[in-house]
């Protein structure tokens, strides 16, 4: 019997499926063509009978999640080493899955990555093979924090291990085997966020014989939790980060006693007080993301206040591409580009 990998046999399908649907015209919302691949995702996705995210309980959508990406997830590239480590946390230890490319230097460039998932569901199996890629097509180090999960715990538990966790990197560098004046942070969506007000707490407190990140890789990320973007209004619905998935993550995210305001510089990096004298940074957005317009928001912001920007929307696609990026063929698109400006970024 001839064994054909779950990636392929998912990619041949919504490629299929995608053609039929095209049949039929194409998928035109707001002015903008969702291409076929994507199409027969969002169109499997509203037709299953399976529980949506938000109608699960978080135990069990972190399982469902997980078995998704793993349908749907990239082959994972070749590593020289893959080890687990653990530091200390503001409670407790906070795991590293640190991955290292074929060719390395003795100290190595680095991406420190905050993986998506709402604050609630994602971890570092989930994207470990969009790491792997990353890591293998920059020629670098790809360190993956493995931070607090809502509603355990919720805000500001896992900004807390982001900031933390790269202050420990860069001040035990030397220990991984990385160059500290060579790291990069970043991460998609929930880890988007993390990535942005990591790179604010270390412009503002990290102590100053401590170096600060090199380089911002934001992937669709939440920035501004008002919501007030039209993005948010124009795909509400039908395009997997639906009104109520919204709604579930952030009540997960928000459930601790602490009061919360959606436009405090703590929450949404966007309103922070002045973006000057932060890190270069690439900002890559969806086109069919209710995220779409606050990350073009952050870009347009940081570049008036004098940061080097590079910013790409992926016009045809949905938020979370990168997790079915082995039969989405524009979320792996989408990964080698964020692995050109890394590499840029990190001069490998």
């Amino acid at each position: 019997m001839i064994r054909v990998e779950p990636h392929k046999m998912s990619s041949l399908v919504l490629s299929v499926l995608g053609w039929l649907l095209e049949r039929s015209g194409p998928h035109i919302h707001m002015g903008q063509r969702l291409e076929p691949q994507t199409r027969a995702l969002t169109w499997l996705n509203s037709r299953s009978n399976l529980p949506k995210i938000y109608q699960q309980h978080h135990v069990r959508a972190r399982l469902s999640f997980a078995r998704q990406v793993a349908l749907l997830d990239l082959p994972k590239a070749p590593m020289a080493s893959v080890k687990n480590h653990e530091i200390p946390g503001p409670r407790g230890p906070i795991g590293l899955r640190i991955l290292r490319s074929h060719g390395l230097d003795p100290k190595a460039p680095a991406l420190i990555f905050y993986h998506g998932g709402g604050f609630v569901i994602g971890s570092l199996d989930t994207h470990e093979a969009a790491c792997r890629l990353l890591a293998q097509q920059a020629r670098c180090a790809v360190v993956m924090v493995d931070y607090r999960l809502a509603p355990e715990d919720p805000f500001p538990a896992g900004i807390e291990d982001a900031q933390a966790a790269y202050a420990y990197i860069a001040r035990h560098a030397d220990a991984f085997g990385l160059d500290a004046r060579r790291l990069a942070i970043g991460g998609d969506s929930a880890g988007g966020n993390l990535t942005a007000l990591v790179a604010l707490h270390a412009r503002d407190h990290l102590p100053k014989d401590l170096p600060q990140p090199v380089y911002q890789l934001l992937i669709y990320p939440a920035i501004d939790f008002t919501r007030k973007h039209a993005s948010h209004r124009d795909f509400s619905q039908g395009y997997v980060l639906d009104e109520p998935t919204k709604d579930w993550f952030i009540n997960h995210y928000f459930s601790g006693d602490e009061p919360v305001a959606m436009d405090s510089p703590r929450t949404s990096p966007i309103y922070a007080d002045s973006l000057e004298g932060l890190p270069p940074a690439m900002v890559i957005t969806a086109g069919f993301d209710p995220l779409r317009d606050e990350g073009q928001a952050y870009a347009a912001a940081m570049r008036e206040a004098g940061v080097s920007v590079q910013e790409r929307c992926w016009e045809e696609t949905i938020h979370g591409v990168l997790n079915f990026a082995g039969a989405v063929s524009q979320g792996k698109a989408l990964l080698m580009e964020a692995a050109e400006g890394l590499s840029r970024a990190l001069k490998t």
